[in-house]
Parts: structure tokens; C-alpha cells; sequence
């Protein structure tokens, strides 16, 4: 847990403890649906209690390779999807991969575009249009006085 953002401490923790990295951000987003779904309310370094160590050693393992597969935004948009809502696990390959899959897909399109995006500029040769459609009073006088 690092006390001020670097490139492997991207995220900040909601629970105390400062920046941390996004595999365990991910895990402490999981622990946060458990929670909320056990309607138990999470103290502030819930990690370091004895029940939640243990959830958040088991889980460590899971997102590792999820990890590698899947990067780290795709993962924290399908936490939030709706039909996670029941997940206690990262291990739940049978849930995760198809919302996964679908993700990505959606992920990998916002990046292509976004890509292009930067690299096509509009080309602005041509004089803007000249309005149609009658003229207002207002323009009429602006014409006027030149």
C-alpha cells in the first residue's frame, strides 16, 4: 500500500490504505460486493482482520490470472455489472468469462476508436457554409452598419 500514486499504485483505496495496485483494488471492489450483500459494513483496513485476510489472500490468487487474460478495467466493469451482484469469488471462471468476453469486445472498440480519433484530424479547407433561410431583423442591421 503506497502512500502517493505511482504506475504500479494506480488506484486509491476507499478503506484507508492509501494507493494500491489495481489487483488489489479489484479485490477489495469483491470484498465490497460480499459485504454489501451479507449487509456487513467493512471497517477501515478490513484486510488486516483474520475473516477478510483470508478472503483477500484466496482472491489474490484468482486475479493474477485473470489478470493476465484480461486487463484491469475490463475486470472493474464487469464487477459492476448487474449480473455480478451474487459473485464471491474471482474463481467463478463460469460466471466471469462470458461477461468477460463481452466486455472486452466493448473495450477493445472505445480503444480503436479512441485511437482514431487522435490520429484523424478534419480538414478545414473549405469556407463555412452561409446560412439559409430568411434573414432576422437583427442581421439585417448588423449588415447595415458594416
Amino acid at each position: 500500500m503506497a502512500k502517493s500514486w505511482s504506475k504500479k499504485s494506480k488506484y486509491k483505496s476507499n478503506y484507508g490504505g492509501g494507493y494500491v495496485t489495481p489487483a488489489q483494488y479489484l479485490i477489495e471492489c469483491l470484498c465490497v460486493l460480499i459485504a454489501k450483500r451479507d449487509k456487513i459494513q467493512l471497517p477501515d483496513k478490513f484486510w488486516k482482520e483474520p475473516v477478510w485476510a483470508q478472503i483477500f489472500q484466496y482472491q489474490s490468487k484468482h486475479i493474477k490470472t485473470l489478470l493476465k487474460t484480461y486487463p484491469h478495467p475490463v475486470i472493474l466493469d464487469t464487477l459492476r455489472d448487474r449480473r455480478c451482484w451474487k459473485l464471491r469469488s474471482f474463481g467463478a471462471k463460469w460466471l466471469l468469462i462470458h461477461i468477460l468476453k463481452a466486455k472486452l469486445k466493448v473495450f477493445d472498440a472505445k480503444e480503436t476508436t479512441h485511437a482514431t480519433m487522435i490520429l484523424t484530424k478534419p480538414k478545414v479547407d473549405q469556407p463555412p457554409r452561409k446560412p439559409m433561410g430568411k434573414k432576422t431583423a437583427l442581421t439585417r442591421l448588423k449588415e447595415l452598419d458594416g
